[in-house]
């Protein structure tokens, strides 16, 4: 398989998980906040592609661990933690094996 061509986007999203309200005369409202990052990539040129690895790691350059496959250019990993720098990267998939690793993002989670 051919070096893997693949230009990824990162995008860290905070997100209301509900909205609790209080039953009296005012209503406060209470934010559950979670995290997710968003990870977007560019379809690889390479021929017969079914599907793509995402691995995720909390050092640059490594080791990651894969945390899901599928055949989609978009993936939002929703099992980040606060306060931690995440670094990702993408895999393709063919007939003829995996490919190396895309060029590695990075996020710090609020």
């Amino acid at each position: 398989m051919k070096k893997l061509a693949i230009l990824m986007a990162l995008l860290v999203l905070i997100t209301p998980a509900g909205l609790l309200a209080q039953q009296t005369a005012t209503v406060t409202l209470s934010l559950v906040v979670t995290h997710a990052a968003i990870l977007t990539w560019d379809a690889s040129s390479t021929q017969g592609v079914t599907q793509y690895n995402v691995y995720r790691g909390t050092a640059t350059g490594g080791p990651y661990t894969k945390i899901t496959s599928g055949n989609f250019l978009t993936y939002s990993d929703k099992n980040v933690a606060s306060g931690t720098t995440y670094f990702w990267v993408v895999t393709a998939v063919n007939s003829g094996g995996e490919s190396g690793f895309s060029n590695e993002v990075s996020g710090a989670i609020p």
